[in-house]
Protein backbone atom coordinates (compact mmCIF):
# COMPACT_ATOMS: atom_id res chain seq x y z
CA UNK A 1 0.00 0.00 0.00
CA UNK A 2 2.96 2.37 0.92
CA UNK A 3 4.81 1.64 -2.38
CA UNK A 4 1.15 2.89 -4.50
CA UNK A 5 1.53 6.26 -2.34
CA UNK A 6 4.67 7.08 -2.88
CA UNK A 7 4.42 5.69 -7.04
CA UNK A 8 1.22 7.80 -6.85
CA UNK A 9 3.28 10.61 -5.30
CA UNK A 10 6.49 10.64 -7.73
CA UNK A 11 3.90 10.16 -10.94
CA UNK A 12 2.73 13.78 -9.71
CA UNK A 13 6.00 15.28 -9.02
CA UNK A 14 6.69 13.93 -12.35
CA UNK A 15 4.02 15.10 -14.30
CA UNK A 16 4.19 18.84 -12.97
CA UNK A 17 8.01 18.41 -13.62
CA UNK A 18 6.47 18.10 -17.31
CA UNK A 19 4.20 20.70 -17.37
CA UNK A 20 6.59 23.00 -16.14
CA UNK A 21 9.32 22.07 -18.83
CA UNK A 22 7.02 22.67 -21.67
CA UNK A 23 6.50 25.71 -20.01
CA UNK A 24 9.75 27.03 -20.22
CA UNK A 25 10.54 25.65 -23.43
CA UNK A 26 7.50 27.99 -24.24
CA UNK A 27 8.84 30.96 -22.04
CA UNK A 28 12.32 30.63 -22.59
CA UNK A 29 12.24 33.03 -26.03
CA UNK A 30 10.34 35.77 -23.82
CA UNK A 31 12.22 35.40 -21.26
CA UNK A 32 15.44 36.51 -23.31
CA UNK A 33 13.61 39.86 -24.56
CA UNK A 34 12.47 40.44 -20.54
CA UNK A 35 15.99 40.39 -19.40
CA UNK A 36 18.01 42.02 -22.42
CA UNK A 37 20.69 39.76 -22.79
CA UNK A 38 23.06 40.57 -25.15
CA UNK A 39 22.82 37.07 -27.29
CA UNK A 40 19.17 36.55 -26.87
CA UNK A 41 19.18 33.30 -28.85
CA UNK A 42 21.66 31.98 -26.91
CA UNK A 43 19.66 32.71 -23.89
CA UNK A 44 16.67 31.30 -25.48
CA UNK A 45 18.61 28.36 -26.39
CA UNK A 46 19.81 27.71 -22.76
CA UNK A 47 16.37 28.07 -21.54
CA UNK A 48 15.59 25.46 -24.01
CA UNK A 49 18.44 23.13 -22.65
CA UNK A 50 16.93 23.42 -19.14
CA UNK A 51 13.99 22.16 -20.52
CA UNK A 52 15.44 19.52 -22.05
CA UNK A 53 17.25 18.57 -18.29
CA UNK A 54 13.85 19.06 -16.64
CA UNK A 55 12.30 16.29 -19.31
CA UNK A 56 15.32 13.76 -19.05
CA UNK A 57 14.93 14.02 -15.20
CA UNK A 58 11.08 13.66 -15.17
CA UNK A 59 11.47 10.13 -17.50
CA UNK A 60 14.35 9.32 -14.74
CA UNK A 61 11.94 9.39 -12.01
CA UNK A 62 8.52 7.78 -14.28
CA UNK A 63 11.10 5.38 -14.94
CA UNK A 64 12.71 4.37 -11.90
CA UNK A 65 10.11 5.03 -8.87
CA UNK A 66 6.68 4.54 -10.44
CA UNK A 67 7.19 1.69 -13.30
CA UNK A 68 9.67 -0.06 -10.34
CA UNK A 69 7.08 0.07 -7.82
CA UNK A 70 4.96 -1.65 -10.18
CA UNK A 71 7.53 -4.12 -12.01
CA UNK A 72 10.83 -6.18 -10.57
CA UNK A 73 13.77 -3.69 -12.51
CA UNK A 74 15.17 -5.24 -15.49
CA UNK A 75 18.78 -4.27 -17.13
CA UNK A 76 16.92 -2.33 -19.81
CA UNK A 77 15.13 -0.02 -16.95
CA UNK A 78 18.64 0.22 -15.33
CA UNK A 79 20.27 1.08 -18.82
CA UNK A 80 17.15 3.58 -19.59
CA UNK A 81 17.74 5.18 -16.30
CA UNK A 82 21.25 5.61 -16.60
CA UNK A 83 20.62 7.10 -20.35
CA UNK A 84 18.20 9.64 -18.76
CA UNK A 85 20.62 10.62 -15.76
CA UNK A 86 23.46 10.99 -18.70
CA UNK A 87 21.38 13.46 -20.99
CA UNK A 88 19.87 15.52 -17.91
CA UNK A 89 23.20 16.20 -16.75
CA UNK A 90 24.86 17.13 -20.28
CA UNK A 91 21.98 19.02 -20.57
CA UNK A 92 22.08 20.94 -17.38
CA UNK A 93 25.88 21.49 -18.20
CA UNK A 94 24.32 23.26 -21.40
CA UNK A 95 21.74 25.31 -20.00
CA UNK A 96 24.13 26.60 -17.69
CA UNK A 97 26.83 27.63 -20.28
CA UNK A 98 24.76 28.63 -22.84
CA UNK A 99 22.97 30.44 -19.93
CA UNK A 100 26.15 32.43 -18.84
CA UNK A 101 27.10 32.88 -22.47
CA UNK A 102 24.04 34.66 -23.76
CA UNK A 103 24.64 37.51 -20.77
Amino acid sequence: MRSRWIGGLFAVVAMTMMILALWLWQYAPAAAMQYRVAQRSVFAMGGRCAAVALIAAAQWLIVSSVVGSVYRPGRLDRAFCGVAGVICGVAMISAVALGLAGR
